[in-house]
């Protein structure tokens, strides 16, 4: 009857206070209830200064490993960045910074200062030292998502896993490695685009490279040419193919001159047979493909 009586008094103690009586763990909030609060206060902001083309892959997502503001934290804006094929380390750092993603200078730092050698296509570049920019060609063109105001470090690492997914693994060639093919397959992107010729000019450079002929192409020039005075002078012995005479690169140059697509990459393994030695672009921008005898042929021509 005691018992009774004080579980009685108990409950009309709690009425009278207006309390509730639950179980344990009544504190904690549904998770699905956290995780939808957290969602409101993403803002994410396209990237104007470039559509995307028909030919961008997956969109990458800011990584889930995040930690999500609480409801009280300011709002943590995203911004969608297309890193377009061809682009440069210097282009797609002055990209980064236009959308507030980080600075420029900070990103180019860390591209020639910062340790990633925790991706397996990082750790196979035995030249670091030759190179302009040491991940020249290893920013996989695609649109990604970052957090504005990030670390030059983070953004880049982000990077970095996209192109082991899109590269590692997924193209090879006898006789050259995927440095190699990754410089390659740049060279392709900068003398042609995406346009179908692409198979074609790589077979032309392929058949140079096997007869140990100078590659003489135009575009590792321009890329030097956008660099300080200073560093042109510096890296034109591993990278001008033009004029090779006493420099180090009669062959490929020592790295990348730019980001290339993945349908330059497949190029670059995929050359279509050929004897031709020589390519040309028209005014009209129509490319040429000559054998040695048809060159020699053409320049006899112009000469009469």
């Amino acid at each position: 009857m005691a018992a009774n009586m004080k579980k009685l008094l108990c409950i009309l103690l709690a009425a009278s206070f207006g309390l509730t009586i639950t179980g344990c763990g009544s504190n904690e909030q549904p998770s699905s209830a956290a995780q939808n609060s957290s969602s409101s206060h993403e803002v994410v902001i396209s990237s104007t200064a470039e559509s995307p083309s028909s030919q961008k892959t997956d969109t990458v997502e800011p990584s889930s490993s995040r930690t999500t503001p609480a409801s009280s934290s300011p709002e943590r804006k995203t911004v969608s960045v297309i890193i377009p094929p061809g682009f440069t380390v210097q282009k797609i750092a002055a990209r980064m910074e236009a959308n507030d993603v980080c600075s420029a200078d900070d990103f180019i730092r860390a591209v020639n200062e910062g340790d990633f050698s925790e991706f397996p296509l990082v750790r196979q570049i035995d030249n670091l030292d030759k190179r302009c920019y040491r991940l020249e060609g290893y920013l996989f063109p695609d649109t990604y998502e970052f957090y504005t105001d990030s670390s030059a470090e983070s953004v880049i690492r982000k990077i970095l896993q996209n192109t082991e997914a899109k590269i590692n693994g997924k193209y090879s060639y006898s006789g050259l490695s995927t440095d190699q093919i990754i410089t390659l397959a740049s060279l392709i992107q900068a003398e042609s685009g995406d346009g179908e010729e692409r198979y074609n000019i790589s077979s032309v450079l392929h058949n140079r490279l096997k007869e140990n002929m100078p590659l003489q192409l135009d575009a590792p020039v321009i890329y030097l040419e956008a660099l300080a005075p200073a560093d042109t002078q510096k890296y034109k012995i591993w990278y001008n193919t033009r004029n090779p005479e006493g420099y180090e690169c009669p062959g490929l140059p020592v790295g990348a001159i730019c980001s290339p697509s993945a349908k330059c990459l497949d190029a670059a393994v995929n050359p279509v047979e050929s004897n031709w030695l020589f390519f040309h672009s028209d005014s009209q921008g129509v490319y040429h493909f000559q054998t040695e005898e048809e060159w020699k042929a053409a320049q006899a021509n112009a000469t009469e």
